[in-house]
């Protein structure tokens, strides 16, 4: 059991140094430079390196997306504040008109209202 165990453990760190090698050629590096074997016969640097090309993708990805958001609200923010100006003003005007400009008219209607 205990060789089975460790042909298996062997075809399996023979296998992923395999891959990794395969995964390494673009970069022109050679497997041996950059990895060290700790006592359990793990490839420590290559996979801390994988680990780290990984974490490094993860953060551009999630600072592109925080951009992203951030963009997004504010124009969404803009468009907002654009048309709560126009509809004050809307209502700036509108009061203005019926207050200032036709007050008479205005109290007249407001008397019909209440009296009906």
């Amino acid at each position: 059991m205990k060789n089975t165990f460790k042909k298996l453990k062997s075809k399996l760190l023979s296998t992923t140094k395999l891959h990794l090698e395969e995964d390494f050629q673009d970069e022109n590096l050679d497997l041996n430079d950059i990895c060290f074997y700790d006592e359990d016969g793990r490839l420590k640097e290559l996979i801390e390196r994988r680990h780290n090309k990984i974490i490094n993708f993860c953060n551009k990805m999630l600072i592109w997306d925080i951009l992203i958001c951030m963009c997004f609200l504010f124009f969404y923010s803009l468009t907002l504040n654009f048309l709560f100006i126009i509809l004050i003003k809307i209502i700036l005007i509108k009061i203005f008109i019926t207050f200032i400009i036709k007050p008479k008219e205005t109290w007249n209607f407001i008397k019909e209202v209440f009296n009906a």
